[in-house]
């Protein structure tokens, strides 16, 4: 950690610099972080709301600030004040040609396995070029200063911290204040009223370098206790402590969004603690002591591991232990990462490296990773990597000790690293093993223990101490720490592939009522089958169900044996519901989905009902708005990314274009079933205000059908007469709540704060 240092007085002459250059920090920190929540937001419609949409970006945004950086080493180095003044007014003007924000003109959305490259390339060509100019001010400002004749000019390192807090107050600011009261489009222009401020903020800290200059040369009191010889091992540890964090961010937030839902509120939450972890360790006075960072590590990341196995969403509130191993993991990575930091001579290279690490950490999780693993693997080998990094203790640990007694220190040595490489290659076989033998060991092993199946409860406290002990004992050796939340895979999986849009597993199981087969994307349920009864839906799409009721009225409505057209395909059980005659067209935005679906060794839906089916390959709005008006006798809304419908399915731009493609008697059913989101309030309001009708089947329980599943459904119409036959259904459909005077979505416009659920215990669909 940083010595504490008392802030030294501004010399006499120049109280305004270190102000000056600290709100220019900061501006520039809160407009970098600002702009990254804001034009995600309007690019997430475009490619379904997947929740890998974010991490692309962030990894667009890290290599975006790599070239800042890069540009900013380099001038500080070959150009004099006077030209790294006006060569970086020559890059704020450039990059002031592609403002106001927006996104760019031209650019439609790949149908294919090319989402990564296209989504880069618009970011390029509609933000780069003032993200770029914004993203070089950190680094180029701080040595900047360290050229001026300010007292405290010899370790700039605390002006990071101000940086860092600007970006906070970006993020922070976005899904509480800026989100609710702003509009897309007026989120641009006031970017570019902020833009044009910094522009000025930065003019009059160039003319502060150009007459207040200094040669950096000698060290200078300030300096005391940081490095000033640099080593290829040093930088190659800089490398690891900045790309091992990044990658835990965006392994979380990826798991985050994907259990949930992909909105800007569950993007900045993980970001702003990582920078916030930048704030804290490059602090001139440390607030806790490092140890006790370390010691709070330990017990949330050995939480988290007992996450992993459990492999259930768990309720809202336990979203947080991922969110907490995040922070406190980076905290100790930038902890190291602030103690070996260099003089001021090398700031710009350190920051570059620092840089690098994160690009490298974003390239990692968001392109290689999806590439390699067929999960969300990269989540907690992060984790792992993390806990390596720990700072070990210099001496001998109590075992080393007690199996070398009389020994001298280069035998106790030898014993530490004999032991660091013991528990994990022993560890290392069992996993392999497991593997091979396709049974769970670590439950066997337990079972023994606790004496036999019908202790399963025991069995897995007894194997949850056990850990916890081997953890305890470890702590303070990395490796030895690290080698324990090695995980294996459940037995029951048939199968799990990896797409932009989520992670696909295809479960099998005996249960109460015959074998199932099941899709998971992440941990969300998108639909069973039972191999017994395979034309009798179970979940959410039961006959007797609201479902079933919806198809039941529908074939019996003059015109509603016409086309039907469903957004989101999950295993394609709706398919069975339809009349003779009746032709589906799924809208599925992943090919993967598609591919399961149609595959008969896990389900038969299409198979067996799909003779009058289609599947569509894209976004359901872009899709559906290609088909011609009224051409639909119902169109079913059934896509879900995480846990809850997509926000650009439910504005009143879609809505428009839903009863566009509807018959004039058509109808709209909409699956709202939702653990942390109640989209009741949502929908209510853009009924209202398109002056349309609904009514909710709200938390029915099927009973006739095995393993059925209560879940909330709304119909609309235009008129009420064509929703009389849902009220005398057992049980019957009620009139929506009322509004509440909420705004309603549109494409400029969402807000997800007022909506959320803090239940305890909620499980997603």
């Amino acid at each position: 950690m940083p010595l504490d240092r008392g802030a030294a007085p501004a010399r006499a002459g120049a109280p305004f610099v270190l102000p000056l250059y600290t709100l220019t920090l900061f501006l520039s920190a809160f407009l970098l972080f600002a702009v990254q929540p804001m034009f995600t937001k309007a690019v997430l419609p475009l490619l379904g709301g997947s929740a890998a949409v974010w991490n692309t970006a962030v990894v667009f945004f890290q290599a975006t600030l790599l070239l800042g950086y890069g540009y900013a080493h380099v001038s500080t180095r070959c150009l004099g004040p006077r030209a790294q003044t006006l060569t970086h007014a020559g890059v704020l003007a450039l990059g002031a040609l592609a403002l106001p924000i927006g996104v760019a003109a031209g650019w439609s959305p790949p149908a294919g396995g090319t989402q990564i490259p296209w989504l880069i390339g618009l970011l390029a060509a509609s933000i780069g070029l003032p993200f770029f100019a914004v993203s070089a001010t950190a680094p180029l400002l701080q040595r900047w200063f360290a050229h001026t004749d300010h007292a405290a000019a010899g370790d700039p390192y605390f002006l990071y911290g101000a940086s860092n807090l600007g970006s906070l107050a970006a993020l922070f600011s976005y899904p509480f204040l800026v989100e609710p009261l702003l509009g897309l489009a007026a989120q641009g222009w006031a970017w570019t009223a902020g833009y044009a401020l910094l522009a000025l903020a930065i003019a009059g800290c160039g003319v502060t370098l150009v007459r207040r200059h200094r040669a950096v040369g000698a060290p200078q009191a300030e300096e005391g206790g940081l490095v000033r010889e640099l080593s290829w091992s040093l930088r190659a540890r800089w490398l690891a402590l900045a790309t091992v964090p990044s990658a835990l961010l965006l392994g979380v937030t990826l798991h985050v969004g994907s259990e949930i839902v992909a909105v800007p509120l569950l993007w900045v939450v993980p970001l702003a603690l990582y920078l916030l972890t930048f704030v804290l360790a490059f602090a001139r006075r440390s607030w806790i002591a490092p140890v006790w960072v370390r010691r709070a590590q330990v017990v949330v990341v050995v939480l988290v591991a007992g996450m992993f196995q459990s492999g259930a969403p768990g309720p809202l509130f336990l979203v947080g232990l991922h969110v907490a191993g995040l922070f406190l993991s980076a905290w100790v990575c930038h902890a190291e990462l602030a103690r070996r930091r260099p003089v001021a001579a090398h700031l710009t290279e350190f920051y570059l490296w620092m840089s690098v690490g994160g690009v490298l950490g974003g390239v990692l999780a968001s392109i290689v990773a999806p590439l390699v693993f067929d999960s969300v693997l990269e989540y907690p080998l992060a984790l792992v990597a993390a806990l390596l990094l720990r700072p070990a203790p210099e001496s001998p640990g109590w075992l080393a000790r007690a199996l070398t007694p009389g020994r001298g220190a280069a035998a106790r040595l030898r014993a530490e690293r004999l032991l660091d490489l013991a528990l994990p290659a022993l560890l290392a076989g069992l996993l392999a093993l497991e593997q091979a033998s396709g049974a769970s060991l670590w439950r066997h092993a337990a079972l023994v223990l606790a004496g036999g199946e019908a202790q399963g409860e025991r069995a897995a406290l007894l194997l949850a101490l056990g850990v916890a002990l081997a953890c305890a004992l470890t702590a303070r050796r990395p490796l030895r720490f690290a080698a324990p939340h090695v995980l294996g895979d459940p037995p029951d999986r048939l199968l799990r592939e990896r797409s932009f849009f989520g992670v696909y597993s295809v479960m099998g199981g005996e249960l109460p009522f015959g074998r199932f087969h099941w899709l998971l994307n992440g941990t969300t349920n998108h639909g069973m089958q039972n191999l017994a009864s395979p034309l009798a839906p179970p979940m959410y799409y039961t006959r007797e169900g609201p479902v079933g009721q919806f198809f039941s009225i529908l074939k019996d409505t003059p015109g509603g044996r016409g086309r039907v057209g469903v957004i989101g395909l999950g295993v394609g059980a709706i398919a069975c519901h339809a009349a003779p005659g009746q032709r589906l067209t799924f809208y599925e935005i992943d090919p993967l989905d598609e591919r399961i679906a149609r595959d008969e060794r896990y389900f038969t839906y299409l198979s067996h009902c799909g003779e009058d089916v289609d599947v569509v390959i894209g976004d359901g709005r872009l899709t559906l708005a290609r088909e011609p008006d009224g051409a639909f006798a119902a169109l079913v809304v059934d896509a879900f990314s995480g846990d809850a419908i997509p926000a650009h399915l439910l504005t009143r731009e879609a809505l428009a274009l839903y009863f566009a493609k509807l018959a004039p008697d058509g109808l709209l059913l909409m699956h709202v079933t939702n653990s942390y989101i109640d989209l009741l309030p949502v929908v209510a309001a853009l009924v209202a205000d398109a002056g349309l009708e609904a009514r909710a089947s709200l938390g029915a329980v099927p009973t006739q059908t095995p393993m059925g599943t209560p879940s909330d459904w709304i119909v609309v119409a235009r008129r009420a007469a064509l929703l009389a036959r849902f009220g005398f259904q057992r049980p019957a459909w009620t009139a929506l709540p009322p509004a509440g005077g909420g705004r309603p979505w549109t494409d400029d416009f969402t807000n997800i704060l007022p909506h959320l659920r803090f239940e305890l215990y909620g499980l997603g669909p």
